[in-house]
C-alpha cells in the first residue's frame, strides 16, 4: 500500500494525541480532570476522613494540571513539525528516526513504515522490544500492515480472504513476551520469503475457518469484563463499575485497569475512581505488589490508595515510584507522599533529570533520618 506524502502526513498527524502519552501528559490531565469532577461520586464506604484526604490529593493534582496542559501543547506542536519532516524525508530519514534516542521519533518512524509500506520490517521487529510501550505498539501495528500487504501480494486473492497476522506483543507485555513476539514475527517473514508457507492454502483456510471453542482462562474473563465496561452505555456503566469495584478476585482489578486506556471523559474518570477505591481495601503488603504492577493504572491507583490507608510502611515504595517512567504515576506517588508525611521536596515531573534526581535523593535522605539511619 502506498500513500502520497500529503495523505501520509494527515493520517499520522491524526494520531498525534497518542504521542503525548510518551510523557503521559494526556493521562495526567485525565487523572487531574477526573479527580476534580467526582468529589461527590466517592464510594459511601469511605470514612469522612478518607474522603477528605482523597479530596485534598485530588485538588493538589488539579494544580499540576495547568503545567501539564502547557507541556502537552508544546509537545503537539513539536510532533506536527517532526511528522512533516519525517514524512517528506524518505527512507533515510525514517531509518534515522527508528534509531533515535527519542521515543517520539521512534514511534513516528514506525508509523510511517506501516503507512508507506516501506521495506524496513527488520527495523520494526527490533522495536518490538523497545523500552517504550507505545513504540512497541507502533512497530507491531506497522508489522501487521506490512504482513497483510505481503500476503495479499503473494496470494493474489481479494482482501477479504487474507487474514491479518498479529503476533503481538500486547501493550503491557513483559520482556519475555516481547522477545517471543519478535521471534515469531521473524520466523513468519522467513517462512513467507523462503516459500515454506503455502499462502494460497492459508488464505483459503482463513476464509472458511471455524475455530474450536476454548475453555475461558482468567485472562479471557478479564478481557470480557473489560470489554463490558468499555461498551457499557452511561445508564449501564454504574452497575458494571460497581461489580468491578466490589467483587472479589484479581480478575476484576485487571479488567478495570485494562479498560481505562480505552475510556474517555466521565467513563474514564469513574473507572479510575473505582480502581483506587478497590485497591484501598487491600492490605498494605498487597499494595506493595500493586505499586510494582506492570500496568501503570494499577501503580497510580495503588499510590493514592496508600495515602488513603495511611500505609506509611509503603513510603520507600512510593519514593521509588517518583522515578516511574509514566508521569501520572510519579505525580500520584508524590501526592501520596506529601499527604502522608507533610513533606515536599520539589517537583519530579516536567523538570530536568538532575533536578528530579536531587528531589528523589532528598526524599530518601528524609526517610533514612526517620528511621535513625
Amino acid at each position: 500500500m502506498s500513500f502520497s506524502r500529503g495523505r501520509v502526513f494527515l493520517r499520522i498527524a491524526s494520531l498525534g494525541a497518542v504521542l503525548v502519552s510518551f510523557s503521559l501528559s494526556e493521562q495526567a490531565h485525565g487523572q487531574c480532570q477526573h479527580h476534580g469532577h467526582h468529589h461527590g461520586g466517592m464510594s459511601p464506604g469511605l470514612t469522612g476522613m478518607q474522603q477528605q484526604q482523597l479530596q485534598q490529593m485530588l485538588l493538589q493534582q488539579q494544580l499540576m494540571q495547568q503545567r501539564v496542559l502547557q507541556q502537552q501543547n508544546l509537545q503537539l506542536k513539536q510532533l506536527d513539525r517532526e511528522v512533516r519532516e519525517l514524512s517528506a524525508g524518505g527512507i533515510p530519514a525514517v531509518k534515522a528516526a527508528l534509531k533515535s534516542v527519542r521515543a517520539e521519533s521512534r514511534w513516528a518512524g514506525a508509523r510511517v513504515v506501516g503507512l508507506q509500506n516501506l521495506p524496513l520490517r527488520d527495523e520494526l521487529i527490533q522495536l518490538l522490544t523497545d523500552s517504550n510501550a507505545h513504540v512497541r505498539q507502533a512497530a507491531r501495528q506497522g508489522l501487521v500492515e506490512l504482513s497483510t500487504t505481503a500476503l495479499r501480494a503473494k496470494s493474489a486473492e481479494r482482501t477479504s480472504s487474507v487474514k491479518r497476522v498479529d503476533y503481538g506483543p500486547a501493550l503491557q507485555a513483559g520482556p519475555a513476551a516481547q522477545r517471543t513476539a519478535a521471534r515469531k514475527w521473524r520466523t513468519w517473514w522467513e517462512n513467507l520469503e523462503s516459500g515454506r508457507m503455502d499462502v494460497k492454502a492459508i488464505t483459503a483456510k482463513n476464509a472458511a475457518r471455524v475455530e474450536t471453542p476454548k475453555k475461558a482462562t482468567p485472562e479471557d474473563e478479564a478481557t470480557r469484563l473489560s470489554k463490558e465496561l468499555i461498551q457499557a452505555t452511561p445508564a449501564r456503566r454504574e452497575a458494571v463499575l460497581s461489580k468491578l469495584r466490589d467483587s472479589k478476585g484479581v480478575v476484576y482489578t485487571d479488567a478495570l485497569a485494562d479498560a481505562i486506556p480505552s475510556l474517555t471523559g466521565d467513563a474514564r474518570d469513574q473507572a479510575r475512581d473505582a480502581l483506587t477505591e478497590r485497591l484501598t481495601r487491600m492490605k498494605a503488603a498487597t499494595l506493595s505488589d500493586k505499586l510494582q504492577d506492570d500496568n501503570p493504572e494499577v501503580r497510580g491507583a495503588a499510590a493514592l490508595a496508600c495515602a488513603m490507608k495511611e500505609a506509611k510502611s509503603r513510603i520507600p515504595d512510593l519514593i521509588a515510584l517518583l522515578d516511574d517512567p509514566e508521569r501520572f504515576v510519579a505525580l500520584a506517588a508524590k501526592t501520596a507522599l506529601k499527604n502522608m508525611t507533610g513533606q515536599n521536596f520539589g517537583r519530579v515531573v516536567g523538570v530536568a533529570r538532575v533536578d528530579q534526581t536531587r528531589v528523589i535523593g532528598d526524599w530518601n535522605e528524609w526517610w533514612r533520618k526517620q528511621n535513625g539511619q
